[in-house]
């Protein structure tokens, strides 16, 4: 069954990125032109739709979702503007023999959720007392009181898996901040200076977390299986960032209304997943066990935002 109402991640939903230089760290390497392309771009191009976030939830949609992002402040120079931090990079690593000053996560009052926490809320208080946020927009889409979703973009490369220098969805428990009335809530975690992780790919792979998909993939590889693999961008990530998958996009997306079951042998019609629109682009077939079923669906390498999938047909 979906998980949320049917009035959810469809419409107009906007969403604010601002950026923090860790103090120390070499400016950033992007212009803004290039990051507000890399959100915003609404372009087609000979081989289809530029690769941006707002085409990519655009079309795995079914047009049904627009993903605005607002990078703010504007840049009249085209050089990225940016809260500047006052902790070094090493200050936001874990604490080890060689970097006295990291996170301890033994330490309640000092580990790294605190010290996230802290960094976005500076952040955000930067932002309001230098008027950066417009006026104009509207950040709560659903009405719940909170901003729907900011994207902090920090300067630097990744730093491990999990660690807080890495790229991640969570939420502003922590701390408090606002933008006007709205509390600041649901983030995502980004970092500047790595080619494959600051992609639309990892951007949409986190943002996907804020609307509300889960991973894919399993957090330990001792099993020695891959589930789903390469046919879903929850769970191996390509550098052009492909569709959920069909039952994702009913189940957490609330972009299929519903899913056919096939109870009678026949002939169906069964579309791509990446579709113009979510009709006949999956089946159900249920199992002789009452607690699993089957969904069939087709992928197509030459759709939109398929190009990078394994390869095509039925699966």
């Amino acid at each position: 069954e979906h998980l949320r109402d049917e009035n959810t991640n469809h419409g107009d939903f906007n969403n604010l990125v601002i950026f923090i230089h860790l103090a120390g760290d070499e400016p950033f390497q992007q212009s803004y032109s290039q990051v507000n392309r890399m959100f915003n771009d609404s372009s087609t191009t000979t081989n289809g739709y530029y690769n941006s976030m707002y085409n990519y939830f655009k079309i795995n949609t079914y047009n049904q979702l627009f993903v605005r992002s607002y990078l703010v402040p504007q840049s009249d120079d085209n050089v990225i503007v940016a809260y500047e931090d006052i902790y070094p990079r090493d200050y936001y690593m874990p604490w080890s023999e060689s970097n006295p000053m990291g996170y301890n996560d033994d330490n309640e009052e000092d580990n790294r959720t605190t010290r996230e926490m802290q960094l976005l809320a500076r952040a955000i208080d930067y932002a309001n007392e230098n008027n950066m946020f417009p006026s104009d927009v509207n950040f709560d889409y659903n009405s719940d009181g909170l901003v729907d979703n900011v994207c902090f973009i920090v300067s630097g490369d990744v730093a491990g898996w999990s660690d807080l220098l890495w790229p991640h969805r969570w939420s502003l428990w922590g701390a408090e901040a606002y933008i006007g009335n709205l509390r600041v809530w649901d983030f995502n975690f980004e970092l500047s200076d790595n080619d494959w992780y600051f992609s639309n790919s990892t951007l949409c792979h986190e943002m996907s977390h804020s609307l509300g998909a889960p991973d894919l993939y399993h957090y330990d590889d001792d099993n020695g299986y891959t589930p789903v693999g390469g046919w879903d961008l929850m769970a191996q990530n390509a550098s052009v960032p492909q569709n959920w998958g069909a039952y994702m996009k009913y189940r957490y997306g609330n972009w299929i209304p519903e899913i056919p079951t096939i109870v009678n042998s026949g002939r169906y019609t069964l579309r791509p997943v990446s579709w113009s629109s979510p009709e006949q682009v999956c089946y159900r077939i249920n199992s002789e066990d009452p607690d699993e079923f089957f969904v069939i669906e087709f992928r197509r390498s030459s759709r939109p935002f398929e190009s990078h999938i394994p390869n095509g047909g039925a699966v």
